[in-house]
């Protein structure tokens, strides 16, 4: 399938996903364009304003918005964040805390995310590599000095517009961190991102953020992060006990780099010490005051930052946008669309969730597609939630939010099974008694419909819609929860069907929510995006997408073999595919 100039469906402006049923048509003042991303607390919303400005909307979701410890915490973030002035601070526009749905606009800003970036063109280096160190670390100083702590710095949270590093959502994560949703939820944030001390209780500080920054940095410079990847528990096993990866981290960067990530916070610089160390080696000044890099930095961004590249015009948005509309009876509701109203009246739904470079309302930048043309690739607001975040969204599947996290159906057996050519479904069997049998009954608990595989470049985009299929608690879909396959695996690709980061397989470029369902919220649409996967071959093989089943289920330890199969095929193009299943009902026969 070919890339063209258009985004999803023809829609006329890539980088953005058109405006549904149930989305808002208005935000306040803003006319909503078309979806930027999503995530685990809300969806952002390309608009813009009266005059025809392109912004970026973030509104929250439901489940928070009738919450009123975060409702007051929000409101609390949402005053620091106008005190707020950075070079490298996207702009905060407007806000209603009050509103049903609170939400909050900034400053439209495209381009692709650090991480984005560093995947598809590779680590950054000379004068790119020193303003994103310099202008990270700028917009740190700044929020610390108005009492913000960001809580969630990494390569998804950073944009790398045309004018320079733009850092993401500060603050905005302690708002859901704190609330009564999450309270009980350990820690918040990402693996690999995290301080040290944050693993034994600290609560985060500026010095934590110091420390992610020194991560973020070593990560732009050399394409790895300093603590390896994989699961959590080996992450922070490196981050709290070995010393950093930093082969590849220009020596001139390395004593501020790593100062920012020792292991004792007192021995960590201050925000303001970080920029005057880079600013030091970028101008090759000696003895550079923190006031006199703060005041440098935007002439240095004007004359030498050349990390944003070309980004898709915004010119579309104004004649895709509702029309301008009086201000009576506006200001506090969000108006949507006849279906989206009857569906929030019915059921209180959250808006669906799409995300794929995303922080607590999914994408990684403010902006367009970052390359790639998807309509989730980089929109809005930043939390991967890579992350383990507040309970409901860690990785696991099941995650009984509103029920009993301590449930135990007496499963004895798991499965996910392709019941149709374009169809997932996860079910489960009870345990009889002691032993290995089984009920031979299966219920199903989650089914995923898919309805569309397109190229956007080097990405494969999926759409599909995720059903809930029990009366209690929940289940969050991620989008480390798929990988795409070669129809003909190997015996070792078989043996690493649950590891995301096996080297044959290709997945989404961060860990983020896809959707959280719930009884009253059983079903959503969902787009993912998988990175860097090659054009198909000559022969027209066809690729499996394999969905990974939770290690844990309701009480239940997932086994090997509950998760070998989970397992579509796919042709891309508009159309799922009509390949039938084999006679023993596995995918692509």
């Amino acid at each position: 399938m070919s890339t063209t100039a258009d985004g999803p469906d023809g829609f006329p402006t890539p980088g953005v996903a058109p405006r549904s049923d149930n989305d808002p048509r208005y935000v306040g003042d803003f006319r909503v364009v078309g979806r930027l991303g999503a995530g685990g607390m809300g969806v952002v919303y390309a608009a813009v304003d009266n005059d025809g400005t392109p912004v970026a909307v973030k509104v929250v979701h439901q489940e928070y918005a009738v919450d009123a410890e975060f409702r007051s915490r929000f409101s609390r973030e949402v005053n620091l964040l106008r005190r707020v002035a950075g070079t490298c601070v996207p702009g905060l526009v407007a806000a209603d805390t009050e509103a049903r749905r609170p939400w909050l606009t900034t400053e439209y800003v495209p381009g692709p995310t650090l991480n984005r970036n560093v995947r598809e063109y590779g680590p950054l280096a000379g004068d790119t590599l020193l303003g994103l160190a310099a202008g990270v670390a700028e917009a740190l100083q700044a929020v610390h000095a108005a009492g913000i702590v960001h809580r969630d710095l990494k390569p998804g949270n950073v944009v790398l517009s045309p004018s320079g590093p733009k850092v993401l959502d500060f603050g905005i994560a302690r708002a859901a961190e704190e609330s009564a949703i999450t309270r009980t939820s350990g820690l918040m944030g990402t693996p690999g991102w995290l301080a040290p001390e944050q693993y034994d209780g600290a609560d985060p500080d500026p010095r934590s953020d110091v420390f992610a920054w020194g991560g973020l940095v070593a990560f732009a410079a050399t394409g790895r992060r300093p603590f390896g990847s994989g699961s959590p528990e080996a992450v922070a096993f490196r981050t709290v006990r070995e010393a950093p990866d930093l082969d590849g981290l220009p020596e001139q960067l390395r004593p501020v780099v790593s100062a920012a990530l020792s292991k004792n916070p007192a021995a960590r610089p201050s925000a303001g010490e970080a920029l005057s160390a880079v600013t030091q080696v970028w101008t090759g000044v000696p003895e550079t005051a923190p006031a006199e890099a703060t005041r440098t930095l935007p002439s240095l961004l004007d004359a030498r930052w050349s990390g944003g590249r070309p980004e898709p015009s915004t010119a579309a948005w104004e004649s895709l946008a509702p029309p301008r509309r009086t201000r009576r009876g506006t200001t506090r509701l969000l108006a949507w669309g006849a279906a989206g109203l009857a569906l929030v009246v019915a059921t209180g739904a959250a808006i669906t969730a799409v995300t794929t470079d995303a922080g607590p309302f999914g994408g990684g930048t403010n902006g367009g597609g970052g390359g790639g043309g998807s309509p989730t690739a980089s929109g809005g607001g930043g939390s991967e939630p890579d992350q383990p975040g507040p309970r409901e969204l860690e990785h696991g599947g099941a995650n009984l939010r509103g029920g009993d996290p301590e449930e135990d159906l007496g499963i004895g057996a798991v499965r996910t099974e392709n019941t149709a050519p374009d169809t997932l479904e996860l079910a489960t069997s009870e345990a009889l008694g002691q032993g290995d049998a089984v009920s031979g009954q299966w219920e199903p608990r989650l089914r995923m419909v898919f309805s569309a595989a397109r190229r956007e470049g080097s990405d494969i985009v999926f759409d599909g819609t995720a059903e809930y299929l029990r009366d209690k608690g929940s289940y969050t879909l991620h989008t480390r929860d798929f990988v795409v396959t070669e129809f003909r695996r190997t015996s070792e690709d078989i043996q690493h069907l649950d590891d995301p980061e096996w080297k044959n397989f290709y997945n989404s470029a961060e860990e983020e929510v896809l959707a959280t369902l719930d009884a009253d919220t059983p079903t959503a649409d969902f787009t993912l995006t998988v990175t860097g996967v090659p054009e198909e071959n000559p022969q027209g093989d066809v690729r499996y997408l394999h969905y990974i089943t939770p290690e844990r289920l309701w009480g239940y330890d997932v086994t090997e073999e509950d998760r070998t199969l989970g397992d579509v095929c796919y042709t891309e193009g508009p159309d799922w595919h009509d390949l039938p299943m084999g006679p023993d009902g596995t995918a692509c026969g």
